[in-house]
């Protein structure tokens, strides 16, 4: 502790220590781990977590092991079978040898001729077997290139009726796009025959305002070269009168 503090101390000089800027992590973790309420509840259910993960894996292991086995198993029987029958093979193999072999040459003749039409007859059955399963085969075959047309024209007609959907339904959605524009031109007439309506009417309203104004000042006018013909109808007189008394002096006395 002394060389520690000697290296990492608070005095004038001391190195700074290597913690202080990331800090100790384990004792960070421990003191969250000691104040988190909810570390030890989460810490149960992550164990309970880990115990059934171990459990399903120990199932599908021991489900593996058991699937080797059976199939282990199945080779061994198979194995059993196929040597049984070689077995079986052999032994038959070793009595017909065991039956040809003998001391008359001539007997050994007839069987070898009878053998040989015994060969005869196998090979006409055997090519007569292969007829018939090459014929099976044909027929196998034009069965599947049928099933194969078949399946080639249902998929054409699949085709053609996904087209004629289709069709249809890009045909209706023209339908409904050159009503809706059609909608759309009507309400944008209509829209333009009120916004013209009221235009029109504002118009009206202006020009009649505006005869009225004109009417007013109108009278107005009147009113006013009415008043101007009566000053001058009152100044003509007034000057008449004047001159009436300067020239008889008497007729006013």
């Amino acid at each position: 502790s002394s060389g520690i503090n000697a290296e990492y101390g608070h005095r004038s000089g001391d190195r700074e220590c290597r913690l202080s800027r990331t800090g100790n992590t384990q004792n960070e973790q421990f003191r969250m781990a000691h104040e988190d309420p909810m570390y030890h509840v989460l810490r149960k259910k992550f164990e309970e977590q880990d115990e059934e993960r171990s459990q399903k894996e120990l199932r599908i292991a021991q489900m593996k092991a058991m699937l080797e086995d059976s199939s282990s198993s199945d080779e061994e029987k198979k194995s059993k079978k196929k040597k049984k029958k070689k077995k079986r093979r052999k032994s038959q193999h070793d009595d017909g040898n065991e039956k040809d072999e003998g001391p008359e040459p001539k007997q050994r003749s007839r069987k070898t001729s009878g053998e040989n039409d015994r060969g005869i007859e196998k090979r006409r059955i055997s090519e007569s077997g292969d007829d018939r399963k090459s014929e099976r085969e044909r027929s196998r075959e034009r069965e599947r290139s049928r099933e194969r047309e078949r399946s080639r024209e249902k998929r054409k007609g699949d085709r053609r009726d996904d087209r004629k959907d289709t069709e249809r339904v890009r045909s209706r959605e023209r339908e409904r796009s050159r009503e809706k524009r059609k909608g759309d031109r009507r309400d944008d007439r209509k829209d333009t025959e009120r916004v013209r309506s009221r235009e029109r009417e504002r118009s009206r309203d202006r020009q009649r305002s505006k005869e009225r104004e004109r009417r007013k000042s109108d009278k107005r006018d009147d009113k006013k070269d009415k008043l101007k013909t009566k000053e001058v109808k009152r100044k003509k007189s007034s000057t008449e009168k004047r001159k009436k008394r300067r020239l008889h002096p008497s007729d006013s006395d």
